[in-house]
């Protein structure tokens, strides 16, 4: 019984406290810009330890992002290395400065002003959500021509 103790306590203390499994490079696939990459990078500190660093509450701290669409953690344990894949919003169409995607939620995007995407103006949420749709079902020759709804 002592034995398995005495392992058990060793096994939390490696995983938990010491430096044999910390984080020693963090890598960001998909971010729309550099200075996206660069920001989202430091949500994960070098040297924290990788049993310490949760998956869900990362995921969940991005979300403040608006043209995030979801993201994914994943840590390796063998060399150190948390991974953080983000994917982005893809816009349909623009709305008073901000994109739109398909499902109808307004966002910002670095580093892509937009500008060839035809404007929706609508005056609630489930008026954009009905002009979006309507944008999504229109033949790809309508929808290049198209200005604004």
């Amino acid at each position: 019984m002592l034995l398995i103790l005495s392992i058990f306590i060793g096994s939390a203390y490696v995983l938990g406290w010491s430096s044999i499994f910390s984080v020693k490079d963090v890598i960001v696939v998909g971010a729309p810009t550099k200075s996206e990459s660069e920001e989202i990078r430091t949500t994960v500190r070098l040297g924290d330890k990788l049993a310490r660093i949760e998956p869900r509450t990362l995921n969940a701290a991005l979300q403040k992002y608006t043209w995030l669409r979801s993201s994914a953690v994943t840590r390796n344990w063998i060399n150190g290395t948390v991974t953080i894949r983000v994917f982005t919003r893809i816009p349909v169409a623009r709305n008073d400065g901000r994109l739109i995607d398909e499902a109808g939620n307004l966002f910002t995007l670095p580093a892509r002003p937009g500008s060839e995407l035809p404007t929706v103006n609508a005056s609630s949420k489930s008026a954009l959500i009905f002009a979006v749709k309507l944008l999504n079902i229109l033949p790809a020759e309508i929808k290049s021509s198209l200005i604004s709804i």
